[in-house]
């Protein structure tokens, strides 16, 4: 096993706005488009399946999704 991270755009709804932040843009005060979340998982190295994982705010950093996932 191995611990994967990831972290992506999440769909723009009002719910996950709620639950998960907006980055910061280069142009400007304004928000970026999309929430973003970022993952950490357990993954078997030959089949690749996740038995698990651990989702929060992008702010949240890898060690300590690392930590709570292991």
């Amino acid at each position: 096993m191995a611990v994967d991270d990831t972290c992506w755009a999440a769909a723009d709804s009002r719910a996950t706005g709620k639950a998960f932040d907006r980055p910061g843009n280069t142009r400007g005060p304004d928000k970026a488009a999309f929430p973003q979340v970022r993952m950490a998982a357990p993954v078997q190295g030959g089949t690749h399946a996740v038995p698990d994982a651990e989702l929060d705010d992008f702010r949240v950093g890898e060690p300590m999704l690392q930590a709570r996932v292991v």
